[in-house]
């Protein structure tokens, strides 16, 4: 019965032997292996955000470039717009005619024959300006003395107009951004100044469509899906039609009577993302300009790749430029969302990219890891292996023990022996003695 079980037991001490050293094993690589994982995860976070943080440069280096191109067209076709309204403006000025004829109107004394004065202005307007066939003549004061944009003589300016001259720099000859003439009513002016000698005697303003211009703004406005150029006033107002008017309408922002946003619509932050349900977080009245509004109305140029919040609380990148000639601004926004959709089709990718080569990379190391720790193990286990007792096998003897292998050392009781058949038999002991001449013979 031993002798059936006997290989039983064989095979289950080689197993339980091989499960102890799987067990040394593990004990002696999982150190090893734990920190070969670690370097691996860490290359693989720090390689992943040095590749992000590159990928994200340059596309928002790609943006930038797109918005300050758009917005450096806009620009030129803005001031562009202004120069042609000084031009028709100072050529009305400089008419001799026209400048005898108004100051004949403006004049302290009136003339004898106003509405001759009147006739005759507005035939030599209607030659010179024929394409601003709305104008009017006003005092210092903003009375009016003559006009073609529905006021009689001796009516005030409505109030906003009258507020744009008080206010207005004082150059003989400029443009006026859209402003609110009236209740409701939205204009853009070219205002010139009629002197006689050192005295200042009226005012002339040629009346220009404020959608005009907006049209100068609204060609080519459009910037992919969720982009757009437009101008805004000092104080943050729009100037220009949005493709956004429902949005805006839907928010609250835009009052459904509003046939145009122009000065409609304020450039505030509302802190929330309007079109996604969200709420303004204080009155429209108390609300900050957007980063963008705010940093523009100061006077600065620049832009903000980082984002921030529009008038509709969406988060945008966007490149302004404030003309301070022109007293107004124009702007590109475009939504973070799509001006860095690249980055959100790469990113997955890149994810399973890295997740694979930091699997392959943990891979590796453990590979080495346990061929070395084998290596050693059977390093060890061939030495132990080596050594028989007092010997160890495989390694050369001196010559001392190559002697002491040949003719052994005899014991005391030996030697006495051997003394003695020595005497008996010198001869035999001198054949040994030259035989063996490098072996001592003294002690034992």
């Amino acid at each position: 019965m031993e002798r059936t079980l006997e290989p039983e037991r064989s095979a289950l001490r080689v197993q339980h032997a091989a499960s102890l050293g799987q067990r040394r094993l593990l004990r002696a690589v999982a150190p090893k292996l734990a920190l070969a994982l670690v370097v691996a995860l860490a290359g693989d976070v720090a390689l992943g955000l040095w590749l992000s943080a590159r990928i994200r440069g340059q596309l928002s280096e790609r943006v930038s470039a797109s918005l300050r191109a758009l917005v450096d067209t806009h620009v030129q076709t803005v001031r562009a717009w202004h120069r042609a309204q000084l031009t028709v403006l100072g050529t009305v000025l400089q008419d001799a005619e026209v400048q005898a004829a108004a100051r004949a109107l403006l004049a302290v004394t009136p003339p004898a024959d106003p509405e001759a004065e009147r006739t005759h202005l507005r035939a030599r307007l209607g030659v010179i300006a024929p394409f601003r066939p709305r104008y009017t003549l006003a005092t210092p004061d903003g009375v009016v003395v003559l006009s073609t944009a529905g006021y009689a003589p001796g009516q005030p300016l409505p109030d906003g107009t009258q507020e744009q001259l008080r206010t207005a720099p004082r150059q003989e000859r400029q443009v006026l951004p859209p402003y609110f003439a009236d209740a409701g009513h939205v204009e853009a002016a070219a205002l010139g100044r009629i002197t006689d000698g050192q005295r200042l005697a009226g005012f002339l303003v040629l009346h220009l469509d404020a959608d005009q211009y907006g049209w100068t703004l609204a060609r080519g406005s459009a910037l992919l899906e969720t982009g757009e150029v437009f101008g805004f006033t000092r104080d943050g107002r729009v100037l220009s039609d949005t493709r956004f008017a429902s949005a805006y309408r839907a928010a609250g922002l835009l009052a459904p009577t509003d046939d145009s946003p122009v000065l409609r619509i304020a450039l505030k932050d509302p802190g929330a993302d309007l079109t996604k349900g969200g709420h303004p977080v204080d009155a429209l009245a108390r609300l900050p300009l957007t980063v963008m509004a705010l940093a523009a109305t100061k006077g600065d140029s620049g832009e903000n790749l980082a984002g921030y919040r529009n008038a509709l609380g969406v988060p945008v990148v966007g490149v302004w430029r404030w003309l301070d000639e022109e007293g107004v601004g124009v702007a590109a926004e475009l939504s973070v969302t799509e001006a860095f959709a690249a980055q959100r089709i790469v990113t997955p990718l890149l994810t399973i990219v890295l997740g694979v080569l930091g699997a392959l990379g943990f891979a590796g190391a453990a590979m080495l890891v346990l061929y070395r720790e084998e290596s050693r193990r059977a390093k060890a286990l061939g030495e132990r292996a080596r050594v028989l007792g007092q010997y160890q096998l495989g390694a050369r003897p001196s010559s001392s023990a190559r002697c002491a292998a040949r003719w052994p050392r005899p014991t005391p009781t030996a030697w006495c022996t051997a003394t003695s058949s020595r005497r008996t038999s010198s001869s035999r002991s001198a054949r040994a003695s030259t035989t063996s001449p490098s072996c001592s013979t003294s002690g034992w």
